[in-house]
């Protein structure tokens, strides 16, 4: 499984959080950009420390951030999500991300019950039983927000009258 990769909208967060905690310290040192360049702390681990300190410390207070990572679990590496990193909400991901960690933990399921993975795609899962020629696709789509569904059927409802 090839690594995950941040999209434009989270790398533009990770540089943003990465220019402020930079800022940051060049205010406490009191210094200038000549003298803060100088110190070479650009690529200095200080600055994840800092910001990761930051978020902890926001956290404890219930205050939670959009900040990207990578993390693993099962040794299979994911973008984080709402689940891992408890944002309200996520402006950054898009749905093919969440889908995608679902098909692994599917794509785990299925092996261990004897099905071959012929293909993952965004339409979703192409899976084989071993000892079988017939191939099926599963499907995962987000299920519809009940309001959503009960005014989408109260609009065909009134359409179809």
């Amino acid at each position: 499984m090839k690594k995950p990769e941040f999209n434009e909208k989270m790398l533009q967060r990770i540089e943003e959080i990465k220019m402020a905690t930079y800022k940051y310290l060049q205010t406490l040192l009191e210094v200038d950009d000549k003298e803060m360049e100088a110190l070479g702390l650009w690529e200095d681990k200080i600055l994840q420390e800092l910001s990761a300190y930051a978020t902890h410390m926001l956290e404890r207070k219930n205050m939670f951030i959009c900040s990207p990572y990578i993390f693993e679990e099962f040794k299979i590496p994911y973008l984080c999500t709402l689940a891992e990193c408890k944002c309200r909400k996520c402006t950054r991901q898009d749905a093919f991300m969440h889908k995608e960690r679902m098909c692994a933990y599917i794509e785990d399921v299925l092996k261990g019950a004897g099905f071959s993975i012929l293909e993952i795609t965004e339409e979703g899962i192409v899976i084989r039983e071993d000892n079988r020629k017939e191939s099926f696709l599963i499907r995962i789509t987000q299920k519809e927000d009940e309001a959503d569904a009960k005014d989408g059927l109260q609009k065909r409802v009134h359409k179809n009258l």
